[in-house]
């Protein structure tokens, strides 16, 4: 996939259900005047729908998110779960060691948090890490009505 769907010259990631592909030169990437109030960079990040009652949705997901930083730690770097409708996944770079995992997911949760908090679903990249979170289909979110 990365050769057909990236230039040989550009930093590339190709993320797959469970597993990605990453490489990049040697340079870190551009912060485009993002503040980097994170330990990882971030790299990309997609916000889906709003919600339409903030309160409640940011009270479960917050119960999802500490569920999903708590259980990274024994998972080998990928780590997906089921929190009551939403369904959560975590994943870091094969070399990456335990306390650098879990610093990354807590950094992208954060990012989450901070850039994504009233959406639906999100897809957090940092440079070390990835997250993402989406309503299971047929599953009422709390806060989406």
């Amino acid at each position: 996939m990365s050769n057909t769907l990236c230039s040989d010259s550009m930093p590339t990631r190709v993320q797959l259900d469970g597993c990605y592909i990453h490489y990049e030169t040697e340079e870190l990437p551009e912060t485009n005047g993002e503040s980097k109030s994170y330990s990882n960079f971030l790299l990309h990040k997609e916000c889906g729908e709003p919600v339409v009652d903030y309160i409640k949705f940011k009270e479960f997901m917050d119960e999802a998110f500490v569920n999903l930083e708590s259980g990274i730690p024994n998972s080998n770097g990928f780590y997906t779960m089921n929190y009551k409708s939403v369904k959560l996944m975590a994943q870091c770079e094969g070399d990456s060691n335990i306390c650098d995992c879990s610093n990354c997911v807590s950094d992208a949760v954060q990012v989450a948090k901070e850039e994504c908090g009233t959406s639906l679903s999100a897809q957090i990249y940092l440079d070390k890490c990835f997250i993402s979170y989406y309503g299971i289909p047929g599953n009422s979110v709390p806060g989406n009505y």
